[in-house]
């Protein structure tokens, strides 16, 4: 009886995902944790952290194009002994917060239960940069441009279910302290809307 319901249980997913696919024209809502790594202008180190988005975005009718939205939020730091392995002078501890809205369109391709995709995106930042040196903290909010590339897929579970796995590099553009660049892999789940 129990290899039976093994059986049974293995069918049941196997016809799951068969039906399982992407409709052409829908909506996608995604949410994704992950990790990131900042270059900020004039720090001679990496910073790592980890990142939340909520993006949407909406498909053609033809499935090969998509428009839409992300917002996120980032947060990394590094204190002086363990930036990069290195060790930044006069600086005891940093920290870099960002919140970016991106617009982007994508282009996609594969088949109706995996999807993978390029794209790129244009939008806002704002960030926030704390450092705490030894004779006191140093706190500046700044905004700006940012420019990004994305590469990823979308593996679908069900008709309204799927699961996301992306890769981004953005730019950092603000308009009088400092440009940066920030690495960001992530993985998720997303609903299909009609």
């Amino acid at each position: 009886m129990k290899h039976f319901s093994i059986i049974l249980l293995i069918l049941f997913f196997s016809l799951r995902l068969a039906q399982a696919q992407y409709k052409a024209g829908s909506g996608l809502l995604i949410f994704n944790v992950g990790w990131t790594m900042a270059s900020p202008e004039d720090i001679e180190a990496d910073l790592n952290g980890n990142t939340f988005s909520m993006s949407y975005e909406k498909t053609d009718l033809f499935s090969a194009f998509s428009g839409g939205f992300v917002l996120a939020y980032s947060n990394t730091s590094a204190d002086s002994l363990s930036a990069g392995g290195g060790k930044i002078d006069r600086l005891n501890k940093v920290s870099y917060e960002v919140i970016p809205v991106t617009f982007f369109g994508k282009v996609y391709f594969g088949s109706e239960t995996f999807r993978g995709y390029a794209g790129a995106g244009l939008g806002v930042q704002f960030s926030n940069i704390n450092y705490f040196t030894q004779n006191g903290q140093v706190t500046a909010w700044e905004s700006g441009i940012l420019i990004s590339g994305m590469a990823g897929a979308n593996f679908y579970l069900s008709e309204e279910i799927l699961l996301n796995a992306n890769y981004s590099i953005n730019y950092l553009g603000n308009s009088y302290y400092r440009d940066g660049l920030a690495h960001n892999i992530n993985i998720g789940i997303g609903f299909q809307l009609d």
